[in-house]
């Protein structure tokens, strides 16, 4: 087994007209054509991307974006097209970068990635220029993180791209009106698979729950009630939210949310759920910065012993890589 392996990224400055160019040309429908060095012209370099990524971000969290795309490829390598919006009237601009996994017999790419510096104007060009670079044969992910845009359009033509359409709410100036507004008829992209990023940070409080109410006895017709805690941050709140409404869908409960100061509360997760029906109590509690979450069910004739449930905070990168598992779902 080869174990001297290693990392190498590569950077360049381009110009619109020669990103088709910059991509790789099919050979043999595995290796890439690349111009190597006299060094590595006997190494072949080997294509391994398994999706297209589409991101669109403020050019102010490009920085976030590049260490999220950097943990992505790890696990889901890819075809990532960063598109960052930017104030004023400035020319677009791009860039090409690689990032290759290089040993003594071959190189196989990990990251191709095209960053795209653009005004905040007209998205269907945008759309047009990302369209043709696409790796066909692949699926396409296309993540919207930014605010959600008053006009539809600007997000519609950029989420016709891909497969599957992922967004984090807690990005929105108003995470629960602007998430039930992407959901909407208003924006034609409604009608494609879409995911929402809090959803997977709320797997945890989801599973704790379901591990919960195994202990107790919920008779037919009993009303229930919830209260939930928050912080009133924007990525607490979309959470809190979140959350009430799956305790509302599934439980029928009636939730109430309530801002409590907390300065040790995670930033885009609830702080304290409590569940009661008939005679039955559920505290499901977040022991930050441990990572899990305490879950205490109070019985009519018993206290069980509390259990915890493993609630790491997520990077971004981990979050789009479990969003990115469902396009096996949505792809046919």
């Amino acid at each position: 087994m080869d174990r001297e392996r290693h990392i190498v990224e590569h950077e360049r400055p381009v110009e619109l007209h020669d990103l088709e160019q910059c991509l790789r040309k099919p050979c043999d429908g595995q290796v890439l054509e690349v111009t190597p060095t006299e060094e590595e012209s006997t190494r072949p370099v080997y294509r391994a991307v398994t999706m297209n990524l589409v991101a669109v971000a403020p050019a102010a969290d490009e920085s976030l974006l590049h260490a999220g795309f950097r943990k992505l490829f790890r696990t889901n390598p890819c075809m990532a097209f960063l598109v960052l919006m930017t104030e004023g009237r400035q020319p677009m601009r791009a860039s090409f970068s690689t990032v290759i996994e290089e040993s003594r017999t071959s190189r196989t790419v990990l990251l191709e990635q095209i960053t795209l510096r653009v005004p905040q104007r007209d998205p269907a060009a945008i759309a047009s220029i990302v369209r043709p670079l696409l790796v066909h044969d692949l699926p396409t992910l296309t993540f919207w993180a930014w605010r959600l845009p008053r006009d539809p359009e600007a997000i519609n033509h950029l989420a016709s791209l891909g497969d599957l359409l992922v967004f984090d709410s807690a990005l929105f100036d108003d995470p629960a009106a602007d998430r039930a507004r992407l959901l909407s008829d208003e924006f034609p992209s409604s009608v494609q698979p879409c995911t929402d990023l809090v959803e997977h940070r709320l797997a945890p409080w989801r599973r704790a729950l379901a591990e919960a109410l195994e202990h107790a006895h919920w008779p037919p017709l009993t009303p229930a009630r919830a209260t939930i805690h928050h912080t009133g941050g924007r990525g607490n709140l979309a959470a809190a939210e979140l959350l009430a409404d799956f305790m509302a869908e599934r439980l029928g409960a009636e939730v109430r949310l309530e801002n409590r100061c907390n300065p040790h509360a995670p930033s885009f997760e609830p702080c304290r759920v409590e569940l009661r029906f008939d005679d039955c109590r559920i505290v499901v509690a977040h022991r930050w910065p441990a990572a899990h979450l305490r879950v205490d069910v109070t019985l009519e004739d018993r206290c069980l012993l509390p259990f915890t449930v493993v609630s790491r905070a997520a990077s971004r990168a981990e979050l789009l890589a479990s969003a990115a598992a469902q396009l096996d779902k949505v792809v046919v």
